[in-house]
């Protein structure tokens, strides 16, 4: 953890010069995950950060950004994906698995980035991210979930996407779209995906950007590893807040309004990034670490780390990734009218 320091009265951060080199790997598996690599590329590229995209749609992987991109299953999808059918994507996986394991090679840690219930993220992300654990790394799958409205084909195929990625990856992250649906009903389609976007970004960009680059707190890889070695199934929220207590009402939105159904009375850790502009203040940061504390459990594992962001202003932004929550392949059961029994994510 790095050093703080108060600076007269006004308990403001000293910057740290550097950071040990830690290696990053962002691997973006099929169109969702290709899209999100791309947008990770765009935004600048952080020191010791590495994207790579994956996919079985060779257009639609010449169209995305990234470090290292690779057609997978050409011989057997021709390039043309995976048809829906994750055993395609699998077999897509494997038929490139030298390529794949030389990819992950060499990091501390990789994210694995898909969207579930088409063929190619749930197919092959499990089998990246197994390829990645294999080679040492800490392993964090960050993925989205259908909309019930897809039907319960894409939403069986996601739940066994999200049994093979626990057994595969360390934490499972998971964005379920239903929640964007229930919580921004009104919003314009353009704007709503781009909240998943939002939250995805900034957990990547933020959880790798403090571990890479200088900040006013860092969080180090083994802090990391405590909340995540284990961490099971995980959530992320993104909270923002300019008035008042800032830091309590930061947490306090992002919890409320992560993107997953959000009971966190059994999360074991919790992990903050919290971004301010040059006035944020000491006092302001361990406020939300308290509240982390106070909502879910004083006795939870929490880490934190902080940095400044001169586009923010007077504003403070949280960043929180929730971990040893229920799987959310647990299937709740509801009979409706027709007296068919329907389940969900």
């Amino acid at each position: 953890m790095g050093d703080t320091t108060d600076d007269t009265d006004d308990h403001t951060f000293e910057m740290l010069d550097s950071v040990p080199d830690i290696r990053v790997k962002v691997v973006g598996v099929g169109g969702a995950g290709n899209n999100t690599v791309t947008r990770l590329s765009r935004e600048g590229a952080l020191p010791c950060v590495e994207t790579i995209a994956l996919n079985t749609d060779k257009q639609h992987l010449l169209a995305s950004q990234a470090d290292q991109r690779m057609v997978i299953g050409e011989k057997l999808t021709g390039g043309l994906g995976a048809g829906g059918d994750p055993a395609r994507g699998l077999s897509s996986a494997k038929e490139h698995r030298s390529g794949i394991k030389d990819m992950v090679r060499n990091a501390e840690l990789v994210f694995v980035t898909a969207g579930l219930g088409g063929g190619t993220g749930s197919g092959a992300a499990p089998y990246v991210a197994q390829c990645a654990r294999d080679a040492g790394a800490l392993v964090i799958a960050a993925v989205t979930l259908p909309f019930h409205m897809e039907g319960p084909r894409r939403r069986t195929i996601a739940r066994e996407s999200i049994a093979e990625l626990e057994r595969a990856a360390h934490t499972v992250v998971t964005i379920d779209n239903n929640t964007l649906l229930e919580r921004a009903p009104n919003e314009p389609i353009g704007r709503a995906f781009s909240m998943v976007d939002d939250v995805l970004f900034s957990m990547l960009r933020g959880v790798s950007g403090i571990l890479t680059t200088p900040a006013l707190v860092n969080i180090d890889l083994a802090d990391v590893k405590q909340v995540m070695r284990e961490g099971g199934h995980a959530v992320v929220g993104l909270g923002r807040a300019k008035d008042g207590k800032k830091g309590r009402e930061a947490v306090r939105m992002a919890l409320d309004q992560t993107l997953s159904d959000g009971d966190y009375r059994s999360a074991t850790g919790a992990l903050l990034h919290i971004t301010g502009g040059p006035s944020l203040k000491l006092e302001e940061a361990l406020d939300a670490c308290d509240t982390v504390h106070t909502l879910i459990s004083p006795s939870i594992n929490s880490i934190w780390g902080a940095c400044i962001d001169e586009r923010f202003e007077d504003y403070l932004q949280v960043m929180t990734i929730v971990t040893g929550l229920p799987s959310p392949m647990v299937e709740h059961e509801a009979t409706d009218d027709d007296g068919l029994v329907h389940t969900g994510i």
